[in-house]
């Protein structure tokens, strides 16, 4: 990737006809073979531009959640889930009538989450009330959910000790799941 002298990012990288030749998926399809050669603006001010640290702080977050190291434990890869709150919501913050039942369950399921969290609970201890949602080998999994707030103070971790599902949440500010006592004013 390289950029002009207007500001504009160029895409490089092997030969038109190389990337046009591969026959793989949408995203080289339409998100790398369909801006090869195109030169796409970037905002002018400088704190918009995008940052060379941004991919190392986003991989950073990643491996917290899915094998680094959080509070001294290890969370393992497998089962781990990254999700907005905001995302099983419709436009009035409330879950829609007509979300499938399985997206309802998990909305249900990281909102009761949420819920601990940010009432304040987990500051002592980071075991909740939440049963873990798995049915591993169709059993139910007799895990209850360990929850606490990442050091940014908007990111969400959790794992169940038993199965080792896991995963991160954000976008709960101001869901209906913000226990916090200005959030439950500002409702």
């Amino acid at each position: 990737m390289g950029t002009s002298l207007e500001g504009m990012m160029v895409l490089q990288g092997g030969s038109h006809e190389q990337t046009q030749a591969r026959e793989e998926g949408p995203m080289l399809r339409h998100g790398l073979q369909g801006f090869q050669g195109v030169e796409v603006a970037t905002p002018r001010a400088v704190a918009l531009k995008p940052r060379a640290e941004f991919p190392a702080e986003r991989y950073e977050l990643f491996r917290r959640a899915s094998g680094g190291e959080s509070r001294g434990r290890r969370w393992p890869v497998g089962n781990t889930w990254v999700t907005d709150m905001r995302h099983f919501l419709d436009e009035a913050r409330a879950i829609p009538d007509d979300l499938p039942g399985p997206a309802r369950s998990l909305a249900l399921f990281l909102g009761a989450i949420v819920a601990w969290v940010t009432s304040g609970r987990s500051a002592t201890e980071p075991r909740t009330n939440v049963p873990c949602r798995r049915n591993p080998k169709r059993r139910r999994c007799a895990g209850e959910i360990l929850a606490a707030f990442e050091a940014d103070g908007s990111t969400i971790s959790w794992q169940c000790p038993v199965c080792k599902d896991n995963g991160v949440t954000r976008g709960w500010e101001g869901t209906p799941w913000d226990r916090r006592p200005a959030a439950a004013e500002g409702r």
